[in-house]
């Protein structure tokens, strides 16, 4: 009764007035509107009957807006006429950062906003407004930080945000890795350069996300790299929760995937798959049901990779567990092996705080004689720090060789003292 008595003062005033009437939004109303045990009707078909059909009796025009795509025409048997309005394309983006920065009198660089966030033309105003109320000469810091409140967090189930805060600096990688990590980066920043200007879009209908595999052992650097990736590109990191995500309902996975996927790409997003081969692993042969449905799981997630335009990181402890055809749909594959001494040695010294007391640490006899990952060594650096402030002095190397006795402990391989080399005096037996 609430509806119709609002569409009757619509109809009043619009007559009245000789207006067009416009219904914005209509898909979110019709769908809230909507009682649950009547969800199996086309909201199409409800929206018609119940707001449209009293207006149009009167020979109103009426303009209906949604934001999801919809069809009217099978549950009326008056003329619609149907306009589709795609989202804006990098050029398009970069015309509109362009256009309403000069407009407010705010200088940026439109290439670089527009290569580098997926905003709508309202989300894109929005921003320009805020950042010329804010500052009309922004760093791109301001620009980053700005265009990320204008984006909705994507507020999923089994996907959660991660602040970061390393930097490259903070990674003891060889040269090489570092320079891949580089390339990810700018295929981000040179989108619109490549795809665009330089027309490479006409070579890739398809296939154009930035999506790259990070392999290695546990500890070697492989999380931490995500983080630096996400504070070079300036852009929210977010990680899959696997637990929440596979179901082992058939169809499940795929659904709460694709919700996971449609979010992210509105809110611009880096998507991080940890642990990846428990979802991504080898398809095997068909023996019964349940592989066949395993296979076609797999198989849809590669789909869905190839078409999200955006970043995915998959990092994995085994190459071998990952599918063949994940690995030639990936852009980039890097791999972390174990740091060299000279890397170790960085790390050791880079696990401690400025404000630490040491005292006398040989940091190039622990880098020569313990082959660790700089995961391992941050947990012994930091179970020392604490065995020293327990006693009150400084860090020695009997608090590091103790702690790295317990780190190997845990991980199965018991030391003797003979293991310590010079400083098995040191030892407890």
């Amino acid at each position: 009764e609430v509806i119709w008595s609002m569409m009757d003062s619509i109809r009043r005033e619009a007559l009245f007035y000789g207006a067009v009437v416009c219904l914005r939004r209509a898909d979110s109303f019709a769908r809230r509107a909507q009682p649950v045990e009547e969800t199996s009707e086309p909201w199409e078909k409800r929206f018609l009957h119940l707001c449209v059909e009293p207006l149009v009796k009167s020979d109103l025009s009426v303009c209906v807006c949604t934001d999801e795509p919809a069809s009217f025409l099978p549950w009326t048997d008056r003329p619609v006429r149907q306009i589709e309005f795609p989202d804006c394309t990098r050029a398009e983006q970069i015309a509109l950062w362009q256009g309403l920065a000069e407009r407010a009198g705010v200088t940026l660089d439109p290439v670089q906003c527009g290569s580098k966030y997926k905003l709508s033309p309202r989300q894109i105003a929005t921003a320009v407004r805020q950042l010329a109320h804010q500052d009309r000469n922004p760093t791109l810091a301001v620009v980053n930080q700005v265009c990320g409140r204008v984006l909705p967090p994507p507020d999923q189930g089994g996907i959660r945000r991660i602040r970061t805060s390393y930097t490259l600096e903070d990674l003891k990688l060889p040269a090489e890795q570092k320079q891949k990590l580089q390339n990810i980066a700018d295929h981000v920043l040179y989108r619109h350069l490549v795809y665009d200007e330089w027309n490479m879009e006409s070579r890739f209908a398809y296939g154009r996300n930035v999506s790259a595999l990070f392999v290695g052992p546990p500890g070697t650097g492989k999380t931490m790299a995500v983080h630096v990736l996400s504070n070079m590109l300036d852009l929210p990191l977010y990680r899959i929760d696997l637990s929440q995500v596979v179901d082992k309902y058939i169809g499940e996975t795929e659904k709460r995937l694709e919700k996971i996927f449609d979010t992210a790409e509105k809110s611009n997003v880096i998507l991080f798959f940890d642990e990846a081969d428990s979802i991504f692993g080898k398809r095997s042969e068909v023996n019964d049901a349940k592989d066949k449905y395993a296979n076609t799981e797999v198989s849809y997630i590669l789909q869905r990779i190839e078409q999200y335009d955006g970043i995915v990181i998959l990092a994995t402890n085994y190459k071998r567990n990952i599918d063949e055809a994940f690995m030639r749909r990936m852009r980039y594959l890097v791999e972390f092996q174990l740091p060299s001494p000279e890397l170790r040695e960085e790390i050791w010294q880079g696990s401690f705080a400025p404000q630490v007391p040491l005292q006398e640490i040989d940091f190039p006899y622990l880098a020569r004689q313990f082959e660790l990952s700089g995961g391992s060594i941050k947990n012994v650096a930091l179970n020392a720090v604490f065995l020293a402030a327990e006693s009150g002095g400084p860090v020695t190397m009997w608090h590091i060789l103790e702690s790295l006795r317990d780190e190997n402990l845990k991980m199965g391989k018991p030391m003797l003292p003979q293991d310590f080399a010079e400083y098995a005096p040191l030892i407890r037996s």
